[in-house]
């Protein structure tokens, strides 16, 4: 937690949070200061409930957007987040794997695109140009045959 994001009447709104879920986890339903023992080392410790954000802006401290949940339902929450992120990857990475499949595809049409530092080169037959991305590029040279064709009827 880093304190410089959180305003210095955080511990009066985490306790508003706390008393209004009547010092229960609102997932789990384990108590604020129950004596728990840790899995890991056996030792016992007191367990403390968490005002934690349902987005990811500590800086958001309206009520309707914090809930009080134990330190194991707050991190399950935290991670459940980070695997949506994680998925926003994966499928961006999807799209870049798409591009690829897209330019190989339209290689095997006849127009040929190559990625430079500028975006995407395109030409067909004696058709050229440039585009700042992969779609773009197909776009732009459909656009410009159909042009070329309209000019030769």
């Amino acid at each position: 937690m880093d304190r410089k994001l959180y305003p210095r009447n955080w511990p009066e709104i985490r306790a508003a949070v706390i008393e209004r879920a009547h010092s229960s986890c609102e997932i789990c339903r384990v108590t604020d200061g129950t004596l728990a023992t840790s899995r890991h080392t056996g030792r016992r410790y007191i367990l403390y409930l968490h005002a934690a954000h349902l987005g990811d802006s500590p800086r958001d401290r309206r009520l309707s957007n914090l809930r009080a949940l134990c330190p194991s339902c707050h991190m399950r929450m935290d991670r459940q987040a980070e695997a949506q992120t994680r998925k926003t990857s994966r499928r961006r990475g999807y799209r870049l794997t798409t591009t690829d499949r897209l330019i190989k595809a339209m290689g095997v049409a006849g127009l040929q695109i190559q990625e430079t530092e500028r975006g995407y080169a395109w030409q067909v037959d004696d058709l050229a140009g440039h585009a700042t991305s992969a779609i773009n590029a197909v776009a732009d040279a459909i656009y410009h045959l159909r042009q070329h064709q309209g000019d030769q009827s």
